[in-house]
């Protein structure tokens, strides 16, 4: 569709009220040539006129459908962002849950660990001594032979 362009001027004079004494305000040195020309009809000025504002209304209806879809587009990402995190939450939850589980337990083989060496006679260092130092055995212990053990 091919729209002729707007011709401000008969909107304009529509707009201030028409003529008087043939003069037409504020629109310079067209005014003459202006109201000479301007026999048009005030229904051809308001067909300009509505046909302009129509062509303007389709446009926005088509920016606001297209603004529209965006915005639904968007939405459905969030939701889908929403719920990945929610899905990485709950991971990262039963990830905690087992680390603590697994530091129960490790807690709970070392004092095993320790009450099994004092059994058999070893002395349970509560620390690691620090790197490059040697570290310290019990002396043997002669007992070896009341649990059982042959060199």
């Amino acid at each position: 569709m091919d729209l002729q362009p707007i011709d401000y001027d008969p909107i304009y004079l529509e707009t201030m009220g028409g003529q008087k004494k043939q003069r037409v305000y504020d629109i310079g040195s067209k005014g003459v040539a202006f109201c000479s020309s301007s026999r048009a009809s005030s229904s051809s000025v308001t067909a300009t006129m509505d046909e302009a504002v129509e062509h303007r209304v389709m446009e926005t209806n088509e920016r606001i459908a297209v603004m529209e879809t965006e915005m639904k587009e968007k939405d459905q990402q969030i939701t889908l962002l929403k719920d990945e995190m929610q899905q990485m939450k709950e991971v990262n939850n039963e990830m905690k849950e087992m680390n603590n589980a697994m530091q129960q337990q490790m807690t709970n083989m070392q004092s095993q660990l320790a009450a099994l060496m004092q059994q058999i006679g070893h002395r349970v260092p509560t620390e690691h001594p620090p790197a490059g130092q040697p570290t310290t055995d019990p002396p043997a212990n002669d007992e070896d032979d009341d649990l059982g053990l042959d060199d």
